[in-house]
């Protein structure tokens, strides 16, 4: 059946059927392109009317939001009024304008990393801990460098310092992650990208790719060597000479070279 429409509404196209009901109200039809006609027309609140089929298309095509603004299936930012789907909305991206999406009473929406005091305890805890553990190993591997006789002891060692220096930077990551969130974040939901883009924000991220990359390449140099150590048991037996050193050395500096080089890439311009 045709829904029946006020007389004074509708102010429709071209393509229109009218036919008048016992009531004295008209009843629209809509004239297709295929020559066929549709049946469900809704009455905009402007008087205007459009089918049925664009009523919740995320779209405004009244012209006074009324086709969208009882429907289910779509938010509307507040600022442009711009539609989106619902499943957008606390999604976690920002994809109004003016953050609305994200950043209302429906969302969960954390601007601390750490959501709580438990979880500042433990990030607190796992920082301390591996910041403590690896100065122990760097102090102990330091001490006994000095005893040890053979090249491929002392260059083991020298690669074990190098990881435990790279896990020592993560350790003090955490705990300068924990501690800036704590006491130096004061960003609200709307304003937590200047806060994540900030230059203290940078510096511990380049922190914490550094440490990571230190230790990454320290250990497949480290590999590499002992699987050549395996192969070859001669040089167990032989003293690091100043070749060797040089070639320790040289290594050493371009694993941190290259992990700083790394690092700072974000952080260029171009």
């Amino acid at each position: 059946d045709l829904k029946p429409l006020n007389q004074k509404s509708c102010n429709l196209n071209e393509f229109r059927l009218l036919t008048i009901t016992r009531n004295k109200e008209l009843s629209v039809a809509f004239k297709n392109r295929d020559r066929s006609f549709g049946q469900s027309v809704f009455e905009c609140d402007n008087s205007l009317c459009i089918s049925y089929e664009k009523v919740c298309n995320l779209n405004d095509d009244c012209g006074d939001s009324s086709d969208e603004d009882n429907c289910f299936n779509n938010f509307k930012c507040l600022d442009s009024g711009e539609y989106l789907a619902v499943s957008k909305k606390c999604d976690g991206v920002f994809d109004c304008l003016d953050y609305s999406d994200e950043c209302n009473t429906d969302c969960d929406n954390h601007v601390k990393i750490f959501a709580n005091n438990t979880m500042f305890t433990l990030a607190c805890a796992f920082g301390f801990i591996s910041t403590l553990c690896n100065l122990c190993v760097i102090y102990r591997g330091v001490k006994k460098y000095s005893s040890l006789k053979t090249a491929i002891a002392m260059i083991n060692e020298l690669f074990v310092l190098v990881v435990s220096s790279g896990d020592l930077l993560q350790g003090v990551f955490i705990l300068l992650v924990a501690f800036s969130d704590k006491y130096l974040n004061k960003s609200t939901c709307k304003t937590q990208f200047e806060w994540v883009t900030s230059n203290l924000c940078t510096g511990l991220g380049v922190i914490s790719t550094l440490g990571s990359l230190v230790s990454l390449y320290s250990m497949t140099v480290l590999s590499l060597y002992r699987a050549h150590g395996a192969k070859s048991m001669k040089i167990s037996r032989k003293c690091l000479t100043n070749r060797n050193k040089t070639a320790v050395t040289f290594c050493i500096g371009a694993i941190f070279f290259v992990a700083a080089v790394v690092s700072f890439i974000p952080l260029s311009p171009y």
